[in-house]
């Protein structure tokens, strides 16, 4: 029985197995003696991870449609859509940084609908914005204005409301890393990847 490390990862550590093995078979062991494998996660971990890559996918398909449903504009689509891979890849980088790998409960924990709302909320706060100054000054006049000054001033009165927003989903959380013994590991990596 080979039983992995806390804090290994556990894809490298099954193939550093497999390798031992092999070499145990072809080099060491006397023949006609060989190790053979009674129980192997390799299966288990490539079912795992073709499920959460499938989830994400599908997850990102469907959070795309319905933006385009609700938004019925290509352009916030797009833009909204973009914040869902960068997320992720922000996501994956720190956990990289922690140490922790992508299991079923870190990955439990990308909520599509908390990612994408405050771009959501952004995108359509200046869509809403520029719609206002088109009709103050008229659709010609608009098309030549200089629109970086109405994003930044929009951008930050909405920034604040939703950085403090996150702030408070952060806040929630801060009491799962209370959390001792089994849970503590458990369920600190699900609230450390929110």
């Amino acid at each position: 029985i080979v039983v992995i490390r806390k804090g290994e990862n556990p894809k490298e550590a099954l193939d550093r197995i497999h390798e031992k093995v092999k070499d145990l078979n072809d080099n060491i062991l006397p023949r006609g003696v060989k190790i053979d494998t009674f129980y192997d996660r390799t299966d288990l971990m490539d079912f795992a991870t073709e499920t959460v890559l499938h989830n994400l996918a599908e997850g990102i398909i469907l959070v795309t449609l319905i933006v385009f449903i609700f938004m019925a504009d290509w352009r916030t689509t797009l833009t909204v859509s973009i914040i869902i891979p960068l997320s992720l890849l922000f996501a994956f980088i720190c956990m990289r940084i922690k140490g922790m790998s992508a299991n079923l409960l870190s990955m439990g924990a990308v909520d599509f609908g908390i990612i994408i709302d405050g771009a959501v909320v952004m995108v359509e706060g200046l869509f809403v914005a520029l719609d206002h100054r088109a009709k103050e000054v008229g659709m010609e006049k608009f098309n030549k204005l200089a629109k970086l000054g109405l994003f930044k001033q929009k951008g930050t009165e909405m920034g604040k409301a939703l950085f403090f927003s996150k702030l408070i989903i952060i806040t929630c959380l801060i009491t799962i890393f209370a959390f001792q013994k089994l849970e503590g590991n458990m369920f600190s990596q699900l609230a450390y990847t929110l």
